[in-house]
């Protein structure tokens, strides 16, 4: 079973990926300096000693697309996301990065993560989410931020002990009738959702040998449940 779903997301995969070909594909110079996006510092730490990053990756090798709304395709290969703005930035230069807009891009392919841009209605899945399972009406998506502690000082001392942090945040939300539903990789919280198939799913789980706190055996649980 989980080579069937392996199998249908390496499909969805190939398929935004094989848009190039049926769409204009153009050169990221060329686009910088034609579009609305913003051309900004690369962001670092807020300081030299901080620990963590706001981006997703640890560095900028990551190949991908951004798929434009105007059905234009940018194939890159040195781009981020950055948690903390919601932005994906591409690099341009060893200094500066240039962001795309919401408003201009439609989907965005990195690493074989496959982002969609969802409207901003105040929800908290609003700007980029991760799609990691999309069957017959039923989504199931990952949401990044980042948090920021900062460091406070020794009150005895007055010094600071240990230095700000930057963590990464994930949560996970179902789309089911109702919207937008968010989730917690736990037992409890899966059958509460789809409690009408509480029965086949524990003997679905049972049966396969599936961790409900495993992402991706969270995804063979939909995929039975699209089936039934």
């Amino acid at each position: 079973m989980k080579k069937f779903v392996l199998l249908i997301l390496m499909v969805c995969i190939n398929q935004i990926s094989a848009q190039p070909k049926d769409n204009q594909e153009i050169d990221i110079n060329a686009y910088v300096t034609s579009s609305a996006g913003s051309q900004l510092p690369v962001r670092v730490p807020i300081n030299s000693e901080t620990i963590g990053s706001f981006y997703l990756y640890k560095n900028w090798n990551n190949s991908g697309f951004v798929y434009l709304k105007d059905k234009r395709v940018l194939k890159l290969n040195a781009f981020n996301y950055n948690t903390y703005t919601d932005l994906f930035e591409a690099q341009i230069s060893a200094d500066s990065s240039f962001s795309f807009s919401k408003n201009s891009a439609d989907s965005i392919v990195i690493n074989n993560k496959i982002f969609k841009v969802t409207p901003n209605t105040g929800s908290p899945t609003d700007g980029y989410i991760e799609v990691l399972f999309n069957k017959k009406d039923l989504f199931f998506v990952k949401k990044y931020k980042s948090i920021v502690e900062i460091a406070k000082p020794n009150p005895m001392s007055g010094n600071f002990d240990f230095p700000d942090k930057i963590r990464q945040e994930e949560s996970y939300y179902i789309k089911n009738d109702y919207g937008f539903v968010p989730v917690s990789l736990t037992k409890k919280s899966i059958l509460k959702i789809f409690n009408d198939n509480e029965k086949e799913i524990k003997s679905f789980v049972k049966k396969n040998n599936l961790s409900y706190k495993k992402e991706f055996d969270v995804v063979n649980i939909l995929n039975f449940l699209s089936q039934l």
